[in-house]
């Protein structure tokens, strides 16, 4: 009977035993359990099953017993889904957090470096895999400050590196990433911050509120939304009944440092320039679609994406799924030295989305790995691409309200990408000819400081040094970047000419 009792006693302990505790707070968090609720104090201990809630003008810090760093902002929940960690059965260790509401920061542990892929992180709307990384986010934006990680949503996944974000639109994928920016960081940490940004609280309630919140927690607020646990600690006084913790430990443990600085040498992005998916889940092809549609009193023009998975070939246009396009295959390209295919071209047709006149170019992209190489490298390398030898422009032009074909061997383009000591961009220009016989036509367009990452670039455009509307878009294909392809769309109000158009340039 004893050794049953102890048994017991042991299967207990295993299986309510403390995955982690929390380290450092400011106000109010409580700890919703088992039906019970709990007022917690620094050196809490956490279990599975877990839901954690700051409410306003309150944060939290924890640390699990593999050392991940958990911040949770003011007004913000997290949900230990599921956790276990051995150190000496590294296979067995996951990890699985939600942050469904508010704004998060995430520094991962041992097991974000001996077991990546069982590493997940949720938000409302996306799920987040990591390799060993530092994470800020909210509902809206994921953040990438150190390491690498992939946010994914709406069955979309793309890849996010060191010092970019990816933002989380409400029902639509995630955006492409983009290179990080101090107000963009900022932005975000302000969730971080426990100090309340109610206007119509004053000053001095607001001053008196956070001194006494930090006092009673043990903690001060810094200015980029860590928690720094102080020497001390009092404890909190309940403003609620509530379930008395279980145990109380006073000397928490060291905090890992925070986030390194950012790297001042990043180039800005451009924010307005329209956006393309980089990645989509589960797809082995990726590429690029133009169409162009007349209906005898006006022409839609309109770029979007294409991807190839299982069940078949998707278009996106707009953010809307088209998936019952007919494709006819035009065109292929191939390694030289093993004939294997990594690009495609050609036309499609969708009763769907029925354009009249459409284009798609899509293939296997070049490592991100690869790419991100280049970025990081402390060198300049430069890399040229063209349109003489094997490349081409194809799409349409509307000229005062009359549609156009590109002239695809007359047309020609150009690229000059600058990769790593801290620059990573482009520059180039296109002529594009259309017209009939006897009255030929150019429309010469210019992109320059065009931004560059590790999933393609994209660039605003000029005409004769002007701005215009559109944006031109592109990925490097092939294992070496063998072909760099993409979509263009432009709308010169000011000479009353739209156009839309596909790419294929290859290195000079």
């Amino acid at each position: 009977m004893k050794k049953i009792l102890l048994l017991l006693f042991i299967l207990a302990n295993f299986l309510f035993a403390s995955i982690g505790q929390i380290t450092a707070l400011v106000g109010d968090i409580k700890i919703s359990r088992d039906s019970n609720t709990i007022l917690a104090k620094l050196g809490e201990k956490l279990e599975k099953d877990d839901v954690i809630n700051s409410s306003k003008g309150s944060k939290a810090q924890i640390t699990m017993n593999d050392n991940t760093i958990i911040t949770i902002g003011q007004n913000s929940t997290l949900n230990i889904f599921d956790y276990v960690y051995d150190a000496n059965k590294p296979e067995d260790s996951k990890a699985s957090f939600g942050f469904m509401k508010g704004s998060f920061k995430s520094i991962t542990g041992a097991i974000g470096k001996i077991n990546k892929e069982r590493f997940k992180l949720r938000t409302k709307s996306a799920t987040i895999g990591i390799r060993g990384t530092t994470i800020i986010g909210n509902q809206q934006i994921i953040i990438c400050t150190d390491g690498a990680i992939s946010v994914t949503a709406n069955n979309f996944t793309v890849n996010v590196d060191k010092q970019e974000f990816t933002r989380l639109p409400q029902g639509k994928a995630p955006t492409p990433p983009e290179s990080l920016e101090q107000d963009t960081l900022d932005s975000v940490q302000k969730g971080l911050n426990a100090k309340s940004s109610d206007s119509t609280e004053s000053t001095e309630t607001k001053e008196s509120t956070t001194s006494t919140e930090e006092e009673k927690a043990g903690a001060k607020d810094d200015e980029d939304g860590t928690l720094t646990p102080s020497s001390e600690n009092d404890g909190t006084t309940p403003k609620e009944k509530v379930t008395p913790p279980k145990e109380n430990i006073t000397t928490p443990p060291t905090v890992l440092e925070d986030t390194p600085p950012l790297n001042p040498e990043k180039p800005e992005i451009q924010p307005d320039i329209p956006t393309e998916h980089t990645s989509f889940s589960g797809f082995s092809t990726l590429g690029y679609v133009i169409t162009a549609k007349d209906d005898g009193n006006s022409y839609s023009l309109q770029t979007g994406e294409v991807g190839k998975n299982e069940n078949g070939s998707l278009i996106i246009i707009n953010n809307q799924n088209i998936t019952d396009a007919a494709f006819t295959e035009i065109s292929t390209y191939s390694y030289i030295t093993t004939d294997e295919k990594f690009l495609a071209d050609g036309t499609w047709l969708s009763v769907e989305n029925p354009y009249n006149k459409t284009y798609w170019i899509a293939g296997v992209k070049t490592d991100t790995s690869y790419i991100s190489s280049l970025i990081n490298n402390t060198s300049k390398t430069t890399k040229s691409f063209d349109t003489d030898i094997a490349g081409y422009i194809g799409g349409y032009i509307v000229d005062n309200n009359t549609l156009y074909d590109i002239d695809s061997g007359g047309s020609s383009l150009n690229f000059k990408f600058d990769f790593g000591a801290g620059i990573n961009s482009f520059t180039g220009s296109m002529n594009l000819k259309y017209g009939v016989i006897n009255d030929e036509k150019n429309y010469d367009i210019g992109f320059n400081n065009g931004k560059i990452n590790s999933s393609g670039y994209s660039s605003k455009l000029t005409h004769e040094n002007n701005p215009i509307n559109g944006s031109l878009h592109g990925s490097f294909f092939g294992s070496g970047m063998e072909t760099s392809a993409g979509n263009f769309n432009f709308d010169d109000e000011t000479n009353n000419i739209q156009g839309v158009g596909i790419f294929l340039a290859t290195p000079k």
